[in-house]
């Protein structure tokens, strides 16, 4: 068996070297996570608001100006959301109409939807 001569380094160096590479790994993990989570509430966050909007209002134009609202409340430019309203049936002034609003943000997806609760549309 060999024996080293010169044992020479210094272990606190190699240490901290290692150490701050799996800091930075960390790091790096920890913002996307993050990212990826601020996406998700803000696309539950829209869809929420919108679809209380819509089925209070029966509005698509006054819900998509809540969904600005609350994606710039999330420093969201606008080509970074989608939205999608229907309902179910069609008729969104049926009685038992369901709205269902689809948001997505980025790679975040969420859907909400609330019965319609327009008095036009429970009048009739």
């Amino acid at each position: 068996m060999t024996q080293f001569i010169e044992e020479t380094g210094s272990a606190i160096l190699e240490f901290l070297i290692f150490g701050l590479a799996v800091n930075l790994a960390l790091l790096t993990f920890s913002v996307d996570i993050v990212q990826v989570q601020k996406h998700q509430l803000a696309a539950d966050s829209i869809a929420r608001h919108a679809s209380r909007d819509f089925s209070l209002n029966l509005s698509e134009i006054s819900a998509q100006q809540v969904a600005s609202e609350v994606a710039t409340g999330f420093n969201l430019q606008p080509n970074q959301w989608q939205i999608a309203a229907e309902c179910e049936p069609a008729d969104c002034m049926a009685a038992d109409a369901l709205v269902k609003i689809q948001v997505l943000v980025e790679n975040s997806r969420a859907t909400a939807q609330m019965p319609v609760l327009s008095d036009s549309a429970v009048n009739e």
